[in-house]
């Protein structure tokens, strides 16, 4: 994470630089493109490995209350739409050519960055929703397993790692629309050149 924030600091500071030729534009707007590839990347990552490792132990253990099969279900499925946006958003990234006509490319630029902004509102809400709803399904049929201190704990935890990701998440989404504004404005500088 820190050093995607450090690509970004440097990126900025290029970009007030405000380089005149078009080969400098093009090679900035490159980096740009990159390091949202990048942020997909990752987020795909990080999607699919906790999809992985709560697959494999909800395979592990027998639910037998029905509320706690819905509440696993909740919680894969939201992983898996969100897992699914992350990787239209990664397609349509990789859509956006810089070296083709510069009217289509801004074209895809601003679809990218209208639909990026979309996922960002109720999609990203419904999913985190879902998710804290399925969690918090499996409660009635783990607590009959797991004593009351580390129910607590378990919750608690919950809520502090969801509360730490949910400031993260804000801040990603942040830089990327930054990101994304700051990619669409060196293209139309492009088309100025």
């Amino acid at each position: 994470m820190e050093n995607l924030e450090t690509q970004w600091k440097a990126a900025r500071q290029a970009i007030s630089i405000s380089p005149s030729k078009p080969d400098e534009l093009i090679q900035l707007a490159t980096r740009r493109k990159k390091t949202l590839l990048y942020f997909h990347f990752g987020n795909i990552i990080i999607f699919t490995v906790t999809l992985v490792i709560l697959s494999l132990f909800f395979n592990s253990v027998v639910l037998k209350e029905r509320i706690s099969i819905i509440g696993m279900f909740l919680m894969l499925s939201s992983l898996s739409v969100r897992l699914l946006i992350e990787i239209i958003s990664t397609i349509k990234s990789k859509k956006i050519q810089l070296l083709s006509s510069t009217s289509a490319a801004t074209d895809r630029a601003l679809s990218f960055y209208s639909f990026r902004k979309k996922v960002h509102g109720t999609p990203t809400i419904t999913t985190v929703v879902v998710y804290i709803m399925g969690f918090y399904l499996l409660s009635p049929e783990f607590s009959q397993h797991i004593g009351l201190k580390w129910m607590i704990m378990m919750h608690v935890s919950f809520l502090l790692a969801a509360l730490v990701l949910i400031t993260q998440a804000k801040k990603g989404m942040k830089r990327e629309m930054d990101a994304l504004k700051s990619l669409i404005d060196l293209k139309k500088e492009m088309n100025t050149d």
